[in-house]
């Protein structure tokens, strides 16, 4: 999905929200269930360890980076009560590795790109929402994240890429808008903490011959609608 596609979605939800401003708001209730659909920004807060090279020598002034992304994301949350929830997002992203140029020059190459990967990160959070009677209804979260990181490709000749997969804690703040009784917008920002190591390694003997320990910490820019059953 490209940024203008975002745009689009984010402009015709903020209409409807805005068209229905004056709608009564549905009030939240235990064993509500509630379905959003999200257009999402990713953006790394990522930093680094410097790489190390077969037997364990460190490459000086080395340093590896993720790029955003935008996609898709669908979340269905359960109403324990009013004002507590579980949320479950659902999402996938796929991300450019690159490098401050060290490692590939080190490879014979020109350029910064290691390769590119595929990210699933499962969230789970808990939340709690304020004013669940009202037509804003902010919210606040913190849960859990595992994030399954597939087909990795370096787009090197001979060297192939892989990243651990990766646990860590969530967090968020965000806010549904009353459109009508029943459907709502949607604005949510969640940080993940997400920690990894990227391997480089002989494609055809798996001889690890680059690694860095790679910490993501993205944050995730959501606006969608979602629907209350």
């Amino acid at each position: 999905m490209g940024i203008e596609t975002m745009r689009r979605i984010s402009a015709a939800v903020m209409t409807c929200a805005l068209l229905g401003a004056s709608a009564a708001a549905h009030a939240l209730d235990k064993g509500d269930v509630l379905l959003r659909v999200r257009a999402i920004d990713v953006i790394p807060n990522d930093s680094s360890s410097e790489v190390t090279a077969a037997g364990g020598t460190a490459v000086p002034g080395s340093e590896v980076g993720v790029n955003s992304a935008a996609s898709v994301e669908a979340d269905i949350s359960y109403m324990f009560s009013s004002h507590i929830g579980l949320e479950l997002i659902a999402a996938t992203t796929n991300h450019t590795v690159t490098d401050n140029g060290v490692v590939v020059n080190a490879l014979g190459l020109s350029g910064n790109v290691i390769g590119v990967t595929g990210v699933l990160p499962p969230t789970l959070t808990l939340q709690y929402h304020f004013r669940p009677e009202a037509e804003i209804r902010p919210y606040v979260g913190a849960g859990i994240n595992y994030t399954v990181f597939y087909k990795e490709s370096s787009g090197i000749n001979g060297i192939a890429l892989k990243i651990d997969n990766s646990a860590g804690a969530a967090a968020q703040v965000g806010l549904d808008w009353s459109i009508d009784k029943r459907w709502f917008a949607n604005l949510d920002l969640k940080y993940i903490d997400m920690s990894t190591t990227a391997t480089l390694s002989n494609a055809a003997t798996g001889a690890a011959a680059y690694t860095a320990d790679v910490k993501i910490n993205p944050w995730v820019l959501g606006l969608g609608i979602g629907t209350t059953f």
